[in-house]
């Protein structure tokens, strides 16, 4: 039985009257789609830097390597830092952006997929462990509460229709100026009854 698929509810329940469009996982597969892009950012983790290396240790010819190096870099995931050994020309290296960094629970949830779903005689190649305490390291859904959510416990919403940044900045800047005329107005109608006082005219508030 299908169990694990997500929930639509409100404007999203009708799936035939809307599209994925501007979807997060299309716009992440441009970048990361492609097994060699993925097994780079692989390496990058395991603390590979040098080109030669990832080549080496991806399995990939210098062309494809050198042009999805490029596009990672690009696409902000990975940072080229320039560096000289004694008696050779400047090179440069690939570290990890801070989005870079982040692609790291996408790569624990696929190897945790796969130790789990493509068994092996002998088990997983790999045993990771948080360094702080040494146990095993899990990668699971949670919501903002704290409780573990299960496939199928998930409920989606359509979010057009929500003011955008843009709107709010704008609808913000419209507030801002109607409480600034707001404090003009009474100002003024203070600076009125203030020299009517001074006239010797009644100031008491009409009704």
């Amino acid at each position: 039985m299908d169990t694990a698929h997500m929930k639509l509810a409100g404007a999203a329940a009708d799936r035939d009257r809307w599209e994925a469009r501007d979807c997060s996982i299309d716009g992440a597969l441009k970048i990361v789609g492609t097994r060699s892009a993925m097994l780079l950012m692989r390496e990058a983790h395991y603390g590979t830097t040098r080109f030669e290396d990832f080549v080496r240790r991806v399995g990939i010819t210098e062309a494809v390597a050198a042009a999805r190096l490029r596009e990672l870099v690009t696409a902000g995931l990975l940072a080229r830092r320039a560096y000289k050994n004694p008696g050779e020309r400047t090179r440069h290296e690939y570290v990890l952006t801070e989005a870079g960094g982040e692609l790291q629970l996408v790569l624990m949830a696929f190897i945790q997929w796969g130790d789990r779903h493509l068994p092996r005689r002998g088990g997983p190649p790999l045993d990771f462990r948080h360094t702080g305490c040494e146990e095993p390291i899990a990668v699971r859904l949670s919501c903002a509460a704290g409780h573990d959510v299960e496939p199928g416990a998930i409920t989606v919403r359509g979010t057009w229709g929500r003011p955008t940044p843009a709107t709010e900045k704008a609808t913000g800047k419209a507030a801002g100026k109607a409480t600034a005329e707001a404090a003009a107005d009474v100002t003024a109608d203070v600076t009125a009854a203030v020299a009517a006082e001074g006239a010797g005219k009644d100031v008491s508030p009409a009704g």
